[in-house]
């Protein structure tokens, strides 16, 4: 797939078309049957690759670099914070490893990694 290198944190959407992978700063999504990588979101967070969450209303759920949730449209466009992540107290240097998940309500959740 072309814009896809260096791709982590994959992610399926729900119809089994796409995956979804940060690179470059960049939450990407590319068809699995192949083409050119699509630009969805910038200021991605890529320390730990978190993986996005598809939701089934059409939008992407990932971690931005501010360590933040956010929420864009699967075709691309403005990006809008679903919920800021918990402020704790952690190690200096230390950054804390989210992955987005979808409860039952298709609300996004935060998880943390332990």
């Amino acid at each position: 797939m072309l814009g896809a290198n260096g791709a982590r944190g994959p992610s399926v959407s729900p119809d089994g078309r796409w995956i979804a992978f940060t690179a470059g700063g960049q939450l990407r999504k590319g068809a699995v049957d192949g083409g050119a990588a699509i630009r969805l979101a910038d200021s991605v967070e890529t320390y730990n690759a978190s993986p996005a969450a598809w939701l089934d209303d059409g939008t992407v759920v990932y971690v931005d670099q501010e360590y933040r949730l956010r929420r864009v449209s699967a075709a691309g466009g403005e990006s809008r914070e679903c919920a800021a992540a918990a402020k704790r107290a952690l190690p200096r240097g230390a950054k804390p490893s989210l992955t987005p998940i979808v409860a039952d309500s298709g609300r996004p959740q935060r998880q943390p990694v332990v």
